[in-house]
């Protein structure tokens, strides 16, 4: 079964949730010949995880680590942005290049 959060797109384009729409009238050999059946997820926030980990101390779904590679990430792409130069990053003194 294929998983595909619904949104606002694929409801625009008169797609429903439930299944996806098949290939008919491509002539392309990988298109789909039947329609697909869609599980829905249930996802949570970054937050909700969060708090629910503090709540029951488990291990939250990213650690520190993670989000401080991509504040840094985040960081970098804004300079090079702001620039118009490639920006690299010195993990060794944890400066911007």
């Amino acid at each position: 079964m294929l998983r595909f959060p619904c949104g606002l797109l694929t409801r625009a384009r008169g797609i429903t949730c439930d299944t996806w729409p098949t290939g008919a009238g491509s002539n392309m050999p990988d298109r789909l010949l039947e329609p697909v059946k869609i599980e829905k997820l249930s996802v949570d926030s970054h937050l909700e995880n969060f708090l629910r980990c503090v709540r029951t101390r488990e291990t939250p779904r990213a650690d520190i680590q993670a989000g401080f590679s991509h504040a840094v990430a985040d960081c970098m792409a804004a300079a090079a942005l702001e620039s118009g130069r490639r920006i690299g990053f010195d993990p060794q003194r944890l400066e911007m290049l």
